[in-house]
């Protein structure tokens, strides 16, 4: 019996410097760009004042993202490749592999 292929994850940490003690999040197309499902949002922890990080582990391929905070999507400043949205502003783009 053939066993189902199973798809290969990588881990991928993802940081972000804002103000301290607001909620973080982040999201993209790894999660359908959910900011309020449960089971899909990704909320960044806090590691000390300010600065936020979050362990991902994503599929190989290429994966478009931001950052969501005090109502307002944010660009990854740190990231060095980007696209444009439909909406005419740019996601963050991270490629595991």
């Amino acid at each position: 019996m053939a066993k189902a292929a199973v798809a290969k994850k990588k881990k991928v940490t993802l940081s972000f410097d804002g103000e301290p003690g607001v909620e973080v999040k982040v999201a993209g197309s790894f999660n359908e760009w959910s900011l309020d499902d449960k089971k899909k949002s990704k909320v960044m922890k806090e590691d000390k004042a300010g600065h936020y990080s979050i362990n991902l582990f994503l599929p190989l391929g290429e994966h478009e993202y931001k950052f969501y905070s005090n109502g307002e999507w944010i660009l990854d400043p740190k990231v060095e490749v980007k696209k444009l949205n439909r909406f005419g502003t740019f996601n963050g783009v991270i490629t595991v592999g």
